[in-house]
């Protein structure tokens, strides 16, 4: 089957996925995939793209290709969020037909690891108990990096 290979733009699904760092290799979705929760997924956003937007993207522009993260299934359509995203961008509902590719592999540094291999499903198990509490926490420590900043900045 062929594979594609992308460099993801943005940091929606950082640290999973670094901008200028790693490749996303990507294959067709066909109907007859399961998607579950935690698969990452290319899906296309309601709308018509403008015709000065490249095709992969990441913003709110109607119509563009994005890459996230299945975070919900319900009857009405699959829930994406980017990894590095608050809980409040959650998008959905999005139907199957605007599912158009699922990631199997990324290349950091050369290396190619499969998005279900033990390694990268630890790191998703551990972040997705971590998601509660992130945005809190990313809070606290820019708070805490401000506040060093600015009293480093004091005795410059």
């Amino acid at each position: 089957m062929k594979e594609i290979r992308i460099f993801p733009q943005g940091y929606s699904m950082y640290p999973f996925l670094i901008p200028g760092k790693d490749e996303a290799i990507l294959r067709k979705l066909k109907a007859e995939d399961p998607v579950r929760k935690g698969d990452v997924i290319v899906f296309r956003r309601k709308g018509e793209r403008p015709q000065d937007t490249p095709p992969i993207i990441n913003n709110d522009t109607p119509g563009i290709l994005v890459i996230h993260r299945v975070v919900g299934i319900k009857k009405d359509g699959y829930y994406f969020l980017g990894d590095n995203q608050k809980k409040n961008r959650v998008e959905g509902p999005i139907r199957r037909e605007q599912m158009k590719y699922v990631m199997t592999h990324r290349i950091r540094e050369g290396k190619r690891v499969a998005v279900k291999s033990p390694v990268l499903f630890v790191f998703w198990t551990v972040y997705r108990w971590i998601i509660p509490i992130k945005d809190p926490l990313r809070d606290i420590l820019y708070r805490i990096k401000e506040s060093i900043t600015l009293h480093s900045k004091k005795y410059l």
